[in-house]
């Protein structure tokens, strides 16, 4: 697997494993495979956290997917509520 080969040249915390955390996010959150995908998210701001300068566009990059992650759950749980609310009218 290519994240061992990199993890055993490289160490465990280096940018191209970073790459590869954030695609992995991307590939789940398009499985829908939400809390997997925050997981690789946030490991990737780990790693690029400590290697890259906080203005660095790849920096920013996983925050923006995090910030994605975040606008979807809000979102979910606004349609949760609203069916809720209809649900509860039809009931009543």
């Amino acid at each position: 697997m290519a994240i061992k080969l990199i993890k055993d040249n490289y160490g465990d915390n280096n940018l191209p494993i970073a790459s590869i955390y954030n695609n992995l996010g991307m590939t789940l959150k398009d499985q829908q495979k939400y809390d997997e995908s925050i997981k690789y998210y946030n490991m990737t701001l780990q790693i690029r956290s400590k290697m890259l300068d906080k203005n660095h566009p790849k920096f920013f990059a996983v925050k923006h997917n995090i910030g994605n992650y975040n606008i979807f759950i809000i979102y979910l749980i606004k349609k949760y509520i609203n069916f809720k609310l209809i649900l509860r009218s039809i009931i009543l």
